[in-house]
């Protein structure tokens, strides 16, 4: 079958439109068909051989670059797509003992150009904060940006994901970017916001495949900025838009993982103490030296590396705050755990409480001996303290054995 080209570059396989530079399937009516990024891959992969015939291994090298992928991934991949395009999903043949070509389409109609161009305007973005002990982070998570579809930035609360994630969007040049805030705003503004941000046309933000089919081409930078209270909702966004643009990718932050498919976490560290030093030193007051450096070694001990507890105890120091432009969950140290205190199922609370008395890091026979005293059986116990820890209140070290734990305190 021949394969048809449209001027747009884009491919007519019967009723549907493949992009092989972006990898986004369509219907010939501009709807789009949600794809895996890995599937989206194969698909590109055979396109591009035009015809010849692709081995198992090239396509599992192409759709799992350097890991060491089973066959039978690859066959997953190979029926997803066949599903996503039926009925033209003859245009991916088997060939016994070799492995799979791409054979063309056997009809085309008009090719919508239902995507919006790359606009050559930088898109404005929030002032950061400095970035103190982090730019190598940074610069990492942007190439990581290039091949995860979804990446989430986890960790304590002010431990600095929000300022990490704003540092990787200034650096991302190489298309559109755009920053959404969805703490605050009610799960059904999620879809309409991300439309907004973005200056799509009245209407695109309707419902996620209007969405989908609004998108930019080009690559695209979606930062989604505390996620926690609204984690279902945003992690079937970024499912649903990162399958319909391949080129997308989804910067979360939250205190926890989004568990959606195709996510990688990055759990975001402690400041080490040189760079905790100098982010206490940035922002206490320049007036008594000698009283400065000797309350800064207690201070930073005190914090643990978190960037917001540096923060508050070093203006501590001149009596001054921030809270004209601290979001409420930042302006003390009580509010950053309260804001999270809603998600935590019923009883974690007073788990929390108790363990707040241990001030350093102890075993799970302390954690056990300690809650029992409240009632609190040790079987329960456990799973108190790993719910703590997937909401990154709790830090758990596993370096040695018996693992260990501390409260992530902010």
């Amino acid at each position: 079958m021949d394969m048809l080209r449209p001027n747009t570059g884009r491919i007519a396989l019967g009723r549907h439109v493949f992009d092989p530079v972006r990898g986004a399937l369509h219907e010939a009516t501009g709807r789009p068909v949600p794809l895996g990024w890995r599937a989206a891959r194969v698909l590109q992969a055979l396109v591009e051989a035009r015809g010849q015939v692709l081995s198992a291994a090239q396509l599992l090298a192409r759709a799992w670059p350097g890991q060491a992928i089973h066959a039978s991934n690859l066959r997953v991949q190979i029926g997803a797509l066949r599903r996503a395009l039926a009925p033209d999903d003859d245009v991916i043949a088997t060939v016994p003992g070799q492995g799979y070509r791409f054979t063309g389409a056997s009809a085309a109609g008009p090719v919508p150009a239902s995507r919006q161009p790359v606009s050559d305007r930088r898109d404005a973005l929030p002032p950061a904060p400095a970035l103190v002990g982090r730019a190598t982070l940074a610069d990492a998570l942007l190439r990581r940006c290039a091949d995860a579809p979804i990446l989430t930035l986890t960790g304590a609360a002010g431990i600095g994901k929000s300022a990490l994630a704003l540092a990787v969007a200034q650096r991302f040049t190489a298309g559109r970017r755009c920053i959404v805030d969805v703490d605050g705003m009610g799960a059904g503004g999620i879809v309409p916001a991300i439309a907004s941000a973005l200056r799509l046309a009245p209407g695109a933000g309707r419902d996620l495949p209007t969405l989908g089919a609004g998108l930019p081409e080009g690559p695209l930078l979606l930062v989604l900025d505390d996620c926690d209270h609204h984690m279902e909702a945003v992690s079937a966004a970024a499912e649903w838009l990162t399958r319909c643009h391949p080129g997308l990718c989804v910067l979360a932050t939250s205190r926890q993982t989004l568990r959606a498919d195709g996510e990688t976490v990055v759990r975001v560290p402690p400041l080490d103490g040189a760079a905790a030093m100098q982010l206490f030193l940035d922002h206490a007051p320049h007036e008594g030296a000698g009283v400065l450096v000797a309350a800064a070694a207690d201070g930073i001990g005190q914090a643990f590396g978190v960037p917001l507890a540096l923060v508050l105890a070093a203006r501590a120091l001149g009596g001054g705050t921030s809270h004209a432009v601290m979001p409420p969950r930042h302006r003390s140290l009580d509010a950053a755990l309260a804001w999270a205190e809603p998600l935590l199922p019923t009883g974690t609370g007073a788990v929390l409480a108790a363990l707040a008395s241990l001030h350093s890091w102890f075993g799970l026979a302390d954690a056990t001996a300690l809650l029992s005293a409240i009632g609190i059986a040790p079987a329960q116990a456990l799973d108190s303290l790993a719910t703590l820890a997937a909401h990154s209140l709790l830090t758990v070290d596993t370096t040695s054995a018996p693992a260990r734990y501390r409260l992530s305190r902010p």
